[in-house]
This record gives C-alpha cells, structure tokens and sequence, in this order.
C-alpha cells in the first residue's frame, strides 16, 4: 500500500493516524487492566480467557510496526518472531474463549473438549517458527480455524435453540464470531485467495476492542445476576431456618406449658372427683 505524499497530506495523515492509534491502544490498555481487576477479583474462567486475549492488542501492536519503533536496535527481527507467535497464541486464546462465552464445558463438554484439544495443537505449533517453518504452521492453523470455527458457530445456535438461553448470552456467543469472520478474511487474503482489503484489517482490530468489551460487560452482568440469585436463596433459606426455629420453640412451648399444667390439673380434677364421691355418699341413704 506504498503511496507518495506531499508534505502537507502527509503530515494530516499522520496526525489522524496517531490519533487513532492513540485511543486505540489507550482503550485496549484500559480493558485489559479491567480484565485483569476483574478475573482477580471474581476469578471466573470467562473473566481469565478476556485477561489473556489481550495478548491480541500486542499482536496488532507488532502488526504495525510498534516494536521495531519501541525496540530498534535489538538485533534479531524481533517483530517478525512477535507477530508470527501472537497470531498463533490468539488464535488459541479466541478459541478458549469462544467456548467460555456460552459455557460449552457445560451445554457441550465434547464441543469443549475438541476445543481445547484445537488450542494445545495451535500452541504447539509454536515450536515451528524458530524452524524456519512458520508457513507450514499457518496452514496447519487455518485448517483448524476452519473447523472449530464452523463446530463452534454450530454450538451456539444448537445450545441457543435447544437450551433457550438468553439474549445476553446468545449476544456473548455471537461476538467471537465477529473476530472470527474477520480473521478469515485475514488468512484468506494473506494467501492471496481474496483481494487484499484494507478494511478487513480495521474491522478486525476494532472487533478485537467490541469483544473484549462486550465480554466484560455480560462477564460483569452474569455475575451481579448470580450474586442476586445467591442472595435471594440466602434470605430464603435464613426465612426458612427462622420459620422452623419459630415452629420449634412453639412446640416447645406448648410442650412445657402442657407439662407445667397437667400437675395442678390433675390435683383439682382428682379433688373434684373427691368431692362429687363425697356428696354422692352423703345423698344416699
């Protein structure tokens, strides 16, 4: 995408440009700590794949060119080897995630299991780039992109209309796809199978933001909805305790009363019985 510039659309450029990656990277900063704060504080499987999927802001750091600009004179191609391990551990990472979002542990464990079996074989892969083999290891990757993305697509609609869970969750499942579709378009156009799009580029990187952010957002609201499902079972159960305490001390109570009056009753109604004897005996003649 070379292109020659005057000075003065080449200075508009880079001003718009920096601008953009100004915010871009402020707001993936900014969710990242989040996520982090969040996966310490609530320790949820969800909260944990969102902390390590911002390992893709660094990846799209290294895309453009950030670490040759932050480490210049290092002296090894140091982006190369970024760029080639970030894309394989995100891969892996939006995977793991993909299946945290609608809990395929729990609604699918074999969709979940071939999942994480995909991410091991991804990470593996790792070991072929200091090879010199780093294009064997993206075909290998694409063709279990291609898989688990379609088995996963799958799951989300099966879970969706078998299980009827809600939107919010149908929205949590349907944002990976978004980085998804996106990141095919990506490996489709780098081997020259679809034109080369600009745009692809941009809506991937902002889809990376969307989800990261929707993520949170939902991780957050789940949680809140079971500390409020906690808390209502809570009060009941401490209602119920109370009731059957309260019918405890009741019984107890009529236990001891019935015991403390049976005594006297029973002296009066043996001195009633005394007394009907004695004037039964003196009315006879």
């Amino acid at each position: 995408a070379a292109t020659v510039w005057t000075p003065e659309e080449f200075l508009g450029h880079a001003a718009r440009t920096t601008s953009f990656w100004s915010f871009y990277f402020g707001l993936a900063a900014l969710s990242s700590l989040l996520a982090l704060v969040l996966a310490l504080t609530l320790r949820t499987h969800l909260l944990w794949t969102a902390t390590a999927f911002s390992v893709a802001y660094v990846f799209v750091a290294s895309v453009q060119g950030y670490v040759s600009w932050a480490l210049p004179s290092i002296g090894v191609p140091l982006q190369h080897y970024a760029i080639s391990v970030l894309i394989l551990i995100s891969f892996a990472v939006l995977m793991w995630m993909s299946s945290e979002t609608i809990n395929l542990r729990q609604h699918l464990p074999w969709a979940h299991k071939i999942l994480m079996v995909a991410c091991a074989v991804t990470l593996s892969l790792l070991v072929l780039i200091p090879l010199d083999l780093y294009g064997i290891a993206i075909k290998i990757k694409t063709a279990i992109v291609l898989i688990t993305y379609t088995l996963f697509i799958y799951s989300v609609f099966h879970i969706w209309i078998r299980d009827k869970f809600p939107l919010s969750t149908l929205a949590l499942g349907i944002s990976p796809m978004v980085c998804m579709v996106a990141s095919l378009f990506g490996i489709f156009s780098a081997f020259g199978w679809i034109p080369f799009y600009q745009n692809v580029y941009v809506i991937w990187q902002y889809a990376l933001v969307e989800n990261m952010l929707l993520v949170l957002a939902i991780s957050v609201y789940r949680i809140r909805k079971r500390r409020l499902e906690e808390f209502d079972q809570q009060k009941l159960a401490n209602d119920l305790a109370a009731e059957r305490e309260a019918s405890f001390n009741q019984r107890q109570f009529m236990g001891t009363a019935s015991h403390e009056f049976r005594t006297p009753l029973a002296t009066i109604s043996a001195a009633l019985g005394d007394l009907w004897g004695c004037e039964e005996d003196s009315a006879s003649p």
